[in-house]
């Protein structure tokens, strides 16, 4: 095979990949709008109506940077993936769960690692497919390699759950919440930032933050070893409930339970019910 007609190819698979990889983003932020919305009115202090035209404005622009890389494919179009990157690292230093693939099966379980190689392969893709025909094609390899790392580490294990010295609490989802604030025979801890918990909580939870200084005198007043608790943060890509659920147990709670859909399920799945 001539190297005119394997350059070919590649630009081929590469287009095909970032077109797979833009439209599911697309289809993940509009399938799960309302909960994309609120991530981005938390993330960037957004009036409600303003984070709504953010999420379709990046929707528009996924689409039409599509069509571009089919039509007129622009070096310029690299700012794209290293702006998504910035705005997944302030999402990771915030601690929101901004997963570009929204509630998408299986893609929206994406570590956040993954997610960054991802960003990673869609940067040096594009800066592949805009470059002159006549380059080397190791940058197509190495996109190619980014986005099989990046698809590999859905398969992959979470770290919570490979840890054979840590204990393995007990995983409740929103039925079981539900039933919790029905029957008031558990406390709800939202393990986010005050920010975040006075923007909006579940029921009646309590706000204890996992790097709070006064746990003890917290769980003196709430009488926290005693009681049965669900700890929640945000969603699938925040740790805050995990890492505050090790610290109550260090503190002789017995009765620990994670709500791993946490805010962001909870609000999707009451949405539901009312409509």
């Amino acid at each position: 095979m001539s190297p005119d007609k394997k350059q070919i190819i590649m630009q081929l698979t590469i287009k095909s990949l970032l077109t797979f990889i833009l439209l599911l983003s697309t289809a993940g932020k509009l399938t799960s709008f309302t909960a994309t919305s609120r991530a981005l009115s938390e993330l960037f202090y957004l009036p409600p109506d303003m984070a709504s035209l953010f999420v379709i404005a990046i929707a528009v622009l996924e689409i039409n940077m599509v069509i571009l890389l089919w039509l007129k494919p622009l070096r310029i179009l690299t700012v794209v993936p290293v702006l998504f990157l910035v705005i997944t690292a302030y999402s990771q230093i915030r601690n929101l769960d901004c997963g570009c693939f929204g509630q998408l099966p299986v893609f929206s379980q994406f570590p956040l690692w993954g997610h960054y190689i991802l960003l990673l392969g869609m940067f040096t893709g594009i800066f592949f497919i805009s470059q002159e025909k006549s380059r080397k094609s190791s940058v197509g390899f190495v996109t190619i390699f980014f986005f099989l790392v990046a698809f590999l580490s859905l398969t992959l294990p979470k770290p919570a759950e490979t840890g054979n010295n840590e204990r393995a609490f007990t995983r409740v989802n929103f039925k079981d919440v539900q039933q919790a604030l029905q029957s008031k025979d558990a406390l709800l801890i939202d393990a986010r930032s005050e920010m975040q918990y006075l923007y909006g909580t579940i029921g009646e939870a309590i706000n204890i933050p996992p790097d709070i200084n006064n746990l003890d005198s917290l769980s003196a007043q709430w009488n926290l070893k005693e009681q049965k608790l669900i700890i929640f943060c945000n969603g699938v890509h925040c740790d805050k409930a995990e890492l505050l659920a090790r610290r109550l147990s260090e503190a002789d709670c017995k009765k620990i339970a994670i709500y791993p859909g946490g805010w962001d399920d909870w609000v999707e799945n009451e949405m539901l019910i009312n409509e």
